[in-house]
């Protein structure tokens, strides 16, 4: 599961966290997630360790937009037990308002 901090916006860092739960009955060792997405994050590996029975682990990455579009992020959980568990997610990031944008400028020249 994807969730952001606040709606990515173009050139804003926001948090991006992906959350994985072990719904099997025994431990899950040596896991690791794969994160990346087009325009967002280039491919980055976490090491997330053991996750028991029915726990969840998430990790976060802060994570600033290069691009106005419809992007897509993928996360990959792997450990010994399981392997490559995808998870994707589409994301529209926006352009920041232009009156907001003239109207930071402004205060910046006071």
């Amino acid at each position: 599961m994807f969730q952001f901090s606040k709606h990515p916006v173009l050139n804003e860092a926001t948090i991006m966290s992906v959350t994985f739960r072990n719904h099997l009955k025994v431990p899950i060792t040596d896991g690791t997630f794969v994160v990346e997405g087009s325009g967002l994050l280039n491919p980055k590996t976490i090491r997330i360790g053991d996750v028991g029975p029915d726990e969840q682990v998430t990790m976060s990455e802060e994570i600033t937009p290069m691009r106005p579009d419809y992007l897509n992020m993928f996360a990959t959980f792997s450990s010994k037990e399981l392997r490559g568990v995808v998870g994707s997610t589409t994301v529209k990031v926006n352009q920041r308002e232009k009156w907001l944008t003239k109207f930071i400028k402004t205060l910046k020249h006071k």
